[in-house]
């Protein structure tokens, strides 16, 4: 059954991938190697990478900013933020969109329990459909 046969549209959707982690070496390039490792991860791809690249280093900017910086629409910069907040590696206060911790800690402090409570809320809503006896 498709999403829209029931009715329904996604809210939020995440990808993970389990991938073999990076080479230590060249050592002078692991720190951002093993960073966009975690990001492919994460579902993450190149152009997205970039713009969080920049974020983290940057520390903030708009929507703007980052549009005329990748040469893309606004559309596409929104998109590639909204990926980047739906998995909780950024974060915005008006029109300004920053990286506010490292990745690992992103990861366990927002990630991880946004993940959680949609499994979870996923698993109450076919056991309370189950305990009504629609399944056989």
């Amino acid at each position: 059954m498709s999403p829209g046969e029931m009715g329904s549209e996604v809210l939020a959707e995440w990808k993970i991938r389990r991938i073999h982690r990076p080479s230590n070496e060249p050592v002078e390039t692991y720190r951002e190697r093993t960073e966009r490792w975690v990001l492919h991860s994460l579902g993450v791809e190149d152009n997205v990478q970039e713009m969080y690249m920049y974020l983290a280093t940057r520390k903030e900017a708009t929507l703007e900013e980052l549009a005329e910086k990748f040469n893309v629409s606004n559309d596409e910069v929104r998109n590639s933020l909204g990926q980047l907040y739906t998995i909780g590696l950024v974060s915005f206060l008006g029109k300004m969109y920053y990286v506010e911790e490292p990745l690992s800690r992103a990861i366990v402090n927002r990630l991880i329990p946004r993940l959680t409570e949609v499994l979870k809320g996923i698993a109450r809503t076919e056991a309370e459909v189950r305990a009504r006896g629609f399944f056989r």
